[in-house]
């Protein structure tokens, strides 16, 4: 609940990792739709072992604005846009505008990692979500690692639509995996003056 206020997401749920949060996610889109992924996303969003990624040597940039034209040039099929938030080797942020002209035409879930930028990035720490400008259709998934600028050993995924968490919460990956350590999340909880100082 404090993450879904914190971020504007419909609702959210922690894991144990980063990982476990984009693997849990991820399989549970896995029949939503053709995926499509960034240059350099990170494994913990990979469906498969080694997907179909976009040439590395592309920009973020370019490999936006090739998508996008692309989609709007198909026959409709739903899509999954699988994404890092930022260039965690250049510090560098990705620039998200283009998915406000994502097409409206077709099931299109949006699924960014986030990992690196939550905490720092966004409105007190928020990270991407609540910039993120989409179409009412598309969905919005945001998986991150609470583990490094938050110091929690743990993970969430936030939603866009409360049903996505509700499925998440009945899947072996959530029923099987181990929660954050409470007295972490206690502490996490009651910490954001501490949090704010240190992102000064």
């Amino acid at each position: 609940a404090y993450l879904a206020r914190l971020t504007g997401a419909a609702a959210a749920l922690t894991v144990s990792s980063g990982y476990l949060a984009g693997q849990m996610a991820v399989k549970a889109l896995a029949g939503a739709g053709r995926f499509e992924y960034a240059p350099g996303t990170h494994p913990a969003a990979w469906l498969t072992e080694a997907p179909a990624a976009a040439p590395e040597a592309a920009s973020h940039e370019t490999w936006a604005a090739n998508l996008l034209e692309h989609l709007h040039q198909e026959a409709p099929a739903p899509v999954v846009i699988v994404s890092n938030s930022l260039d965690p080797l250049r510090a560098c942020r990705y620039d998200f505008a283009w998915t406000a002209q994502l097409p409206t035409d077709r099931p299109t879930t949006l699924l960014i990692d986030d990992s690196r930028g939550f905490g720092i990035t966004g409105p007190s720490g928020a990270g991407i979500f609540p910039e993120l400008r989409v179409p009412p259709s598309v969905r919005v998934v945001v998986v991150t690692s609470l583990g490094k600028a938050c110091g929690v050993p743990g993970g969430a995924v936030l939603c866009s639509e409360a049903g996505l968490v509700e499925e998440l919460r009945r899947s072996g990956f959530f029923a099987a995996s181990s929660p954050v350590v409470p007295a972490y999340l206690w502490a996490f909880v009651r910490a954001e003056e501490l949090y704010c100082a240190a992102r000064q």
